[in-house]
Order: C-alpha cells, then structure tokens, then sequence
C-alpha cells in the first residue's frame, strides 16, 4: 500500500459520493442481492465510518457529493449538474 501510494499520482480532484448508512443499507436492500443481504449492517457502517474518516483527513484538493439529496438512478440529468460541478471545481469552462 505505501509503495502505490509513494508511485500513484494525486488526482486533480477527489470526488466523494457520501452516503448515510441508513440510504447504502436501503439501497441495498432494495437491490435484493443475496450475498449483500448477508453481511453484517455493522459492517456496512463501520466502511462508510472509515470512507468519512479519509475524507475528512485526505490533503488534497476535495468534494464531497451527498448521495441523500443526489438519486442518480430516478434522475438522469443529474450526471450533467455532477460534471458541471466538478468543471466548476476544476476550473474549466
């Protein structure tokens, strides 16, 4: 791990597409795949504790996406006012 992370460039911008645990244990129970329904819930918040934690410590340039308030899957046209955020971020017209 600290050899890619010595050799890995830093991207430009990291794109966090946070989530409560209460939505990714919805979702995926809503998914129904069995080998999902398995797994702990504990699990589930104890990743998205450590995603939240890089998140927060990570030193470069960030934004974060609150996956509660962006549905992807029941509006498409959300994938346009992503990109234009992030251009927006970037600084790209």
């Amino acid at each position: 791990y600290e050899l890619c992370l010595e050799t890995t460039p830093r991207p430009a911008l990291m794109v966090f597409l946070s989530a409560s645990t209460k939505l990714l244990l919805e979702r995926i129970q809503a998914r129904k795949r069995d080998f999902e329904m398995k797994i702990d819930t504990g699990y589930y918040a104890a990743v998205n504790a450590a995603y939240e934690e890089f998140f927060k410590r990570y030193p470069g340039k960030k934004m974060r996406v609150e996956m509660d308030q962006w549905d992807f899957a029941k509006n498409r046209t959300l994938y346009k006012e992503l990109s234009i955020l992030i251009d927006s971020e970037m600084d790209i017209e």
